[in-house]
């Protein structure tokens, strides 16, 4: 008998170590996974992608980098850390604005909201706004590189006609003391290329940003888009070539609005509505997309026929063929997907490494574009006016394709006729993009 009372006795003991030891080894189970079967995600309510695991060596150790490096991982990959974080800073965040909006007038002043992000705004509410970039010597540094390396390419492929088209927005003006801040004028006195090459798209004032950009993201919307397009065409000198087809691509009239607070028609073209509620970048690095959301609204276009590749692949794996962006799915379950938070990337296309538009049309030239995310609206409309139209992200260009981008070789292997750079700020400012 007392065998089997000391044999109770054991097991109630091991009962009582069961569950910490089962917890345990189920968070530690989890985090080899993560470690090991991880994937690349981006982090949504920061805007950035997710930190990993890094090999240990005895240099970061002693640099104390291993160490850092690991504490950026577990909160990104271990089990609940990210959901945690992520609930914490949204109703931080939310408690903050709140008490914001009864302490400060908007209309007046920028206030400093999180992460960088400002509020401003008029009658209709705040919007969130990047504080302008001033040229400081290390802006005007990497403005002077990236000028040089579009001199000396245009320099090497003179038979190439180069074009810049730079992209304003919040970074490049302060709308409430309107002070703008020169980096267009900055770039295009740095470059060489023929000043008729060289164009900008103007935001004057917070009118044109509530007209042009998006409340909770840096893009610019349809109406801006679509006039960025036929800015570029005009650039590109399409409509000197005297072909019909060289005229800029309108919208399809036979769309409408299904909705009830129909924005105001501009040129007679009618958006559709896509969601509303959509919130991206901005509204999710501050944590509040349920205080931040506007309506998605776009131009539906007619495009022209056009195979596409999509970083070396022309199909999915259904055995279908690659489309840049859903807007076609889109649109067709737009009543469906009018209730969804659609994005930006998700309805245009992704910043992809390479994206090969062709239509097939060997008697037009053929356009390599070197673009941010901006130019990914209308890309497909571009495309349309050339035989071939290669858009490259240099930002992931080695990773997507597996070697590195040389210009010289890619405009001898596809036969370049143009070259376009075309985006905001930081395609002239951030070194990924001078990797050419």
């Amino acid at each position: 008998m007392s065998c089997i009372k000391e044999l109770k006795k054991h097991l109630r003991g091991l009962g009582r170590c069961a569950f910490p030891v089962c917890v345990f080894l189920f968070l530690l189970t989890m985090g080899v996974c993560c470690y090991c079967f991880r994937e690349i995600r981006k982090i949504e309510f920061e805007n950035r992608m997710s930190h990993f695991f890094t090999k240990w060596s005895n240099a970061l150790w002693m640099d104390c980098e291993w160490q850092r490096k690991f504490n950026e991982a577990s909160a990104d990959q271990l089990p609940f850390a990210l959901d945690v974080k992520k609930n914490f800073f949204w109703l931080r965040n939310g408690v903050l604005y709140e008490a914001q909006k009864r302490m400060y007038n908007f209309t007046d002043y920028y206030v400093h909201f999180r992460n960088g992000i400002y509020l401003y705004g008029d009658e209709d509410g705040p919007y969130l706004l990047y504080m302008l970039k001033t040229l400081d010597k290390e802006a005007q540094e990497h403005m002077q590189a990236m000028a040089k390396q579009i001199n000396n390419a245009a320099l090497r492929h003179a038979d190439k006609d180069f074009y810049v088209y730079y992209i304003e927005r919040d970074l490049d003006l302060r709308y409430d003391t309107k002070w703008h801040a020169g980096n267009y004028e900055f770039v295009r006195k740095n470059l060489t290329i023929p000043n008729d090459h060289i164009a900008c798209f103007r935001v004057k004032d917070f009118n044109d940003h509530k007209r042009y950009l998006y409340l909770t993201d840096h893009h610019w919307q349809y109406l801006g888009s679509y006039k960025g397009y036929k800015e570029v065409f005009h650039l590109l000198e399409l409509d000197k070539e005297g072909e019909t087809l060289n005229t800029p691509i309108e919208p399809d009239p036979a769309y409408g609005v299904p909705d009830y607070s129909k924005p105001k028609l501009v040129d007679g073209y009618r958006p559709v509505l896509i969601s509303r509620v959509h919130h991206e970048s901005k509204s999710m690095v501050t944590g509040t997309p349920d205080k931040f959301q506007n309506k998605f609204y776009v131009y539906v276009f007619n495009y022209v026929p056009m195979r596409i590749t999509i970083n070396g692949k022309n199909k999915h794996e259904d055995g279908s063929h690659m489309d840049y962006g859903n807007a076609e799915k889109l649109l067709e379950n737009k009543d469906v997907a009018v209730e969804w938070n659609i994005k930006y990337g998700v309805f245009y296309g992704y910043d992809d490494g390479e994206v090969v538009f062709n239509t097939e049309r060997k008697d037009r030239p053929n356009i390599l574009v070197f673009g941010d995310s901006f130019d990914n609206a209308i890309l497909k409309l571009l495309a349309g006016h050339f035989n071939k139209t290669y858009s490259i992200d240099l930002r992931h260009y080695k990773d997507c394709l597996g070697k590195p981008f040389s210009i010289d070789e890619y405009v001898k292997m596809h036969k370049i006729d143009k070259v376009l750079f075309i985006g905001n700020y930081d395609l002239f400012s951030q070194e990924p993009f001078q990797q050419f």
